[in-house]
């Protein structure tokens, strides 16, 4: 955006001279029309300050047929990543994530690499570390050595995360659960809804209230199970306020909230958990990878 010079009469007050203010337009260019490619577009193609410049694909049908026609940015992630931020769920215990549906089966990939990265994608966004290790244990039945089911557990220092994924499983799941010592959370992306439960197991003294347990006779466990909430959110498409937020980087010069770091970081996981699958479940410890 730019101005002109203001007074042209000097008489101070601006209002003499037209001031030009020039609207903000991100011209952007697509590289890759696959799957997502027309989603994308969509999305980007909507915001009133995006001109699409370009597409790009090896294949010139796709690039045309996207002419015609991601979670992170998602409030609700973003709530539970506040949530995680300001430790109001305690001592994070784990993570268990569903990503499940009927279809769509796929050739040229497995369910890991297509399901797997929004979740691993947003776990690492939440706890914002980098995993020690992965397993996986995935199973093929349609197609030999391509698999419909897959399991991964991601170890962490402080806490794991499991992700379940499926394209053989007869209703749509998008699932988070995450664990603490004093609160749960529960991420439902086909409801767009977060329920945050007052829940959990409390350990008790035995008549002392101080000092380490160092007996299980010291302390009973206790279910504790009380209000659940339910925050109101803004209802926005995640990969419209995604596109919205790298057009604001680009305005602004700013740091997008997920990078090519991150991205690399997640694709490292999951080159990891092929890793694993390829041997059984193995352990693969990620510092190992490269050697593997």
């Amino acid at each position: 955006m730019s101005a002109g010079n203001g007074n042209r009469n000097g008489n101070g007050n601006g209002s003499v001279g037209a001031i030009e203010l020039r609207a903000r337009r991100a011209r952007i260019a697509l590289v890759g029309c696959g799957y997502w490619g027309p989603k994308v577009i969509r999305a980007a193609a909507s915001l009133p300050d995006v001109e699409i410049a370009a597409l790009v694909d090896r294949e010139l049908a796709l690039a045309t047929a996207v002419q015609r026609h991601f979670p992170a940015a998602s409030p609700a992630v973003q709530h539970v990543r506040e949530l995680l931020r300001q430790r109001d769920l305690g001592q994070v215990y784990y993570i268990d994530s569903q990503r499940l549906n009927l279809g769509r089966v796929r050739s040229d990939v497995d369910a890991i690499w297509n399901f797997a990265p929004h979740d691993i994608s947003i776990i690492q966004h939440w706890f914002d570390a980098r995993p020690i290790a992965v397993h996986c244990h995935a199973y093929d039945y349609l197609q030999p050595g391509v698999p419909d089911l897959a399991f991964i557990m991601l170890e962490y220092d402080f806490a794991v995360a499991h992700v379940q994924v499926s394209w053989l499983s007869p209703s749509k799941v998008r699932r988070m659960t995450v664990v603490g010592s004093r609160k749960m959370v529960v991420y439902d992306d086909v409801a767009n809804q977060v329920a945050i439960h007052d829940a959990g197991i409390d350990r008790e003294h035995l008549g002392r209230s101080l000092g380490e347990f160092s007996s299980f006779g010291e302390f009973r466990l206790i279910q504790r199970s009380g209000d659940m909430f339910v925050p109101r959110l803004p209802h926005v498409e995640p990969l419209q306020a995604q596109c919205r937020h790298f057009v604001e980087c680009i305005f602004a010069g700013n740091e997008p909230i997920t990078n090519f770091e991150e991205a690399a970081e997640v694709v490292e996981i999951l080159e990891a958990a092929s890793v694993s699958r390829a041997n059984g479940g193995q352990r693969v410890a990620l510092e190992d990878l490269a050697h593997v």
